[in-house]
């Protein structure tokens, strides 16, 4: 399977003649008093729409929206997002029946949750010790509602069982979309996405086996490929990069920018510093090649707008998940 993320202020559309299910991000819940009120699109209907028609060129493409935990939409606050959601059975059984009334509304194929991450009060959403085990029970209760024909599936921090307990909850999603990038930070100093990274404490390697210690069936497993390198998390100067921006600012100044592999995977180099990691054909090849090596043939990436003109990347992960 692979799975191609677009979010809702797309520039570029997905390029469907590569991609079994394109996942729309996002909707966000609104949440007032730790109740949850509503599900509300981010961004514009007419983008969903357009993604949409999408269908009319390619009917088996499957289509499933992304519902996340950060607050964008301006008639929307902060209050106590997923964690207060998940908290209660009357909660959960209103989030599902409004995922199903979504999936109705706009002839979806299933929802995708992005709670990143239950226990973590990121953005300044609340969080509870309960979190993981309320995730569970959210998985449980939105796949009792939508019944076997919408798919579930949510977004998985790469260490697996850290933010959520793994095991119980597979049992409920057609599968889990695991985001191995901007993993733990090296001697690079620069968050990664190195298939194996001895001297930082995760790597795509690592994922594996986690996945093998929680007997996570393999064919539910869709690895993330990033299609932009990250040097910060502070919005800085390249704080995140498209891969067509890093090609430009290679193609524009070959004397500034260079590229430097290391395992396979391409580090940007700027005057002879490291900027960050990030994929290309090459990598995307290597990964794609050590995941088959260890059963997983499943592949997402975040996101479409990070392609180039030509689908480079999309073209990539297409090719090499294809060939036996």
């Amino acid at each position: 399977m692979i799975i191609g993320y677009v979010q809702y202020d797309y520039e570029k559309l997905p390029n469907i003649n590569y991609l079994d299910r394109v996942i729309y991000a996002f909707a966000e819940p609104y949440v007032v008093n730790n109740k949850i009120i509503k599900l509300g699109l981010e961004g514009d209907e007419e983008k969903l729409l357009n993604i949409l028609k999408l269908k009319e060129l390619k009917p088996e493409l499957k289509i499933s929206l992304c519902i996340n935990n950060v607050i964008r939409n301006k008639d929307n606050k902060i209050d106590g997002g997923f964690s207060a959601i998940a908290s209660t059975h009357g909660n959960r059984i209103k989030f599902a029946n409004m995922c199903l009334e979504l999936v109705e509304k706009y002839n979806l194929d299933g929802i995708d949750i992005d709670w990143e991450f239950p226990t973590v009060p990121w953005r300044g959403n609340k969080c509870s010790i309960m979190d993981k085990q309320n995730f569970t029970l959210l998985l449980r209760d939105t796949r009792l509602v939508l019944g076997d024909k919408y798919s579930l599936s949510y977004c998985s921090h790469c260490m697996i069982d850290k933010f959520c307990n793994a095991y119980d909850s597979i049992e409920y999603v057609d599968f889990m979309n695991v985001m191995c990038y901007d993993m733990s930070y090296g001697e690079i100093g620069r968050p990664h996405n190195a298939i194996k990274y001895n001297s930082c404490y995760w790597d795509i390697g690592r994922t594996i086996k986690k996945l093998e210690v929680n007997n996570i069936p393999f064919d539910k497993v869709n690895i993330g490929i990033p299609f932009y390198g990250r040097n910060n998390f502070s919005g800085q100067k390249h704080s995140d990069l498209y891969y067509w921006k890093i090609q430009e600012m290679i193609r524009n100044n070959p004397d500034k920018y260079k590229v430097k592999y290391i395992d396979s995977i391409p580090y940007l180099i700027e005057n002879e510093k490291i900027i960050c990691s990030y994929d290309d054909s090459v990598s995307i090849e290597a990964k794609i090649k050590y995941l088959k090596e260890n059963g997983i043939n499943g592949v997402m990436f975040w996101e479409c707008n990070g392609d180039d003109d030509k689908s480079t990347l999309q073209q990539a992960i297409y090719r090499f998940s294809k060939q036996q």
